[in-house]
């Protein structure tokens, strides 16, 4: 089952039985924090880029954001599809104040953290299926398919787009 760790790689995130979540150290695959009774598998993870956050996108199609090392949730989104399978449809902003994610077409929507309130949508327009900020959160890039496009999120002017010759299931800045 996918795993992601933390920025530090002290700990990672993991499937665990019967529709649970786990955290656990690195060093000695000690389980640290166990989320369980989620009421649906958890499909996807990521943390935020401080590792004090954890998001969990669901098979139901909702997606939990959780305080790990204390296991308070923060909040939930409603049902949210995508047709993403083991690479998060969702981001954190560098700075770790928002949740970006997107529905796999053309859709993105913000929430602030901790509150979890819907915010206007970005000025982004085109088909994305999974997002990944640059580290300072000035750029965006957009992966679909063999598509790849770079934007501005302050002004959501196109940076840049390729395309190539396979899927891109992930990139980083």
């Amino acid at each position: 089952p996918p795993q992601r760790f933390t920025s530090d790689l002290q700990f990672f995130a993991r499937r665990s039985g019967g529709g649970g979540l786990a955290v656990c150290r690195s060093s000695d695959q000690q389980v640290i924090r166990r989320f369980g009774n989620l009421g649906t598998e958890p499909k996807t993870m990521r943390f935020s880029p401080d590792d004090s956050l954890l998001g969990v996108k669901f098979h139901d199609g909702t997606i939990g954001v959780w305080r790990w090392r204390d296991g308070q949730i923060v909040f939930q989104t409603p049902s949210w599809p995508d047709d993403s399978d083991h690479f998060p449809p969702f981001d954190f902003t560098p700075d770790g104040r928002e949740l970006w994610l997107s529905d796999g077409q053309t859709n993105i929507a913000r929430y602030s953290l901790p509150q979890g309130e819907l915010l206007p949508p970005p000025p982004i327009s085109g088909h994305v299926r999974r997002l990944r900020f640059d580290p300072p959160g000035r750029r965006l890039l957009g992966l679909s398919g063999v598509t790849v496009t770079a934007w501005d999120v302050a002004t959501g002017a196109q940076l840049g787009q390729w395309i190539t010759p396979d899927s891109v299931w992930c990139a980083a800045w």
